[in-house]
């Protein structure tokens, strides 16, 4: 609507993805007490998301 989005070109790459990276530690370390004290159950489907979202494309 104000057309906006047609400056994204001038940001770098490389301070879209410093930018990108720096949210998800925040979110990561806003999170990381919340994982401490869940049940069993709740540590294996962390592990399992994890492993389907790494080796997904390696079984593909």
């Amino acid at each position: 609507m104000l057309k906006i989005a047609r400056f994204i070109k001038f940001i770098p790459r490389a301070v879209m993805m410093g930018f990108v990276n720096a949210l998800a530690i925040l979110i990561f370390s806003a999170q990381i007490q919340y994982i401490f004290g869940m049940s069993v159950m709740t540590y294996i489907l962390v592990l399992a998301t994890l492993a389907i979202v790494y080796l997904f494309p390696y079984v593909f």
